[in-house]
């Protein structure tokens, strides 16, 4: 079993790993990007070299080694895992009170920590969404037929949700 989490781990999901929330164990996960860092690791079965860990372009750039862990201690200390699940529960029932308000033009939120995703009615209204959005100031993205998708820092605030979800709303009531 491989887990792609080049877009899920790092803490997005309020877990290390969005893997660590699978029953199923994994045999090999891979990562990227909010790492700092692109790289793999494995179980003790895929193991024939145990000196090569991390991977990137330039196979293990020591920089981006201690830029990563750099970042694993600031999200420890922080608590930015506890962050993520919280500010992502205040999203996430956001989306649902939009779904409510907007019958059918917002529906199918779901998502783990703040990699979050909701689905607009069509996919002319989601990228009227995104557009009017990112006019308002709030940067999210399209994905797959219909859905809005977003995945903020770590450290994005209680406050800073609920900004999102003003914005949200205002576009919504234009949405035609």
């Amino acid at each position: 079993m491989i887990a792609d989490e080049v877009q899920t781990g790092f803490g997005a999901t309020g877990r290390w790993w969005a893997s660590d929330y699978w029953e199923q164990p994994i045999d090999m996960l891979t990562f990227a990007k909010k790492a700092q860092a692109a790289g793999y690791y494995y179980n003790e079965e895929f193991s024939s070299n145990p000196n090569v860990r991390i991977f990137n372009t330039w196979n293990g750039e020591p920089l981006k080694l201690a830029m990563m862990g750099e970042i694993v201690k600031i999200v420890e200390r922080d608590e930015l895992l506890d962050n993520v699940n919280n500010v992502g529960g205040v999203l996430l029932n956001g989306f649902f009170d939009l779904e409510k308000e907007f019958e059918g033009m917002v529906s199918a939120s779901r998502g783990r920590g703040l990699h979050l995703a909701f689905d607009a009615k069509c996919s002319a209204s989601r990228d009227y969404v995104v557009k009017k959005a990112f006019e308002e100031g709030l940067l999210i993205g399209g994905s797959g037929d219909r859905s809005v998708r977003m995945r903020p820092a770590l450290n994005f605030s209680e406050n800073e949700a609920h900004k999102v979800l003003e914005v949200l709303r205002k576009v919504m009531k234009t949405v035609s």
